[in-house]
């Protein structure tokens, strides 16, 4: 069984878990926005807030990966793309 039809059984858990990163990645970016706006910046920049953020992200790119290395097709030019940039 080749790499990418091993991972393929695992497509399902994959994309859940990056729709549910890409969620709480824009949750907490309008959570921190929000506070900002509500002239609690230092809130908005709390430890706990940035860490997650960055463990939310960190998350999010990995799965992106994984679902680029799953599904090619017409992925291939954004992913290009992402390369470039």
């Amino acid at each position: 069984m080749s790499d990418a039809a091993a991972l393929m059984a695992f497509y399902p858990q994959i994309k859940w878990v990056h729709v549910a990163a890409v969620s709480a990645s824009g949750s907490l970016f309008a959570l921190r926005g929000a506070l900002v706006q509500a002239g609690r910046p230092g809130w908005a920049m709390a430890a706990p807030l940035r860490y997650a953020s960055y463990t939310i992200d960190t998350v999010r790119e990995l799965k992106r990966h994984g679902i680029f290395r799953l599904k090619p097709g017409p992925l291939e030019f954004l992913q290009a793309l992402v390369n470039v940039l």
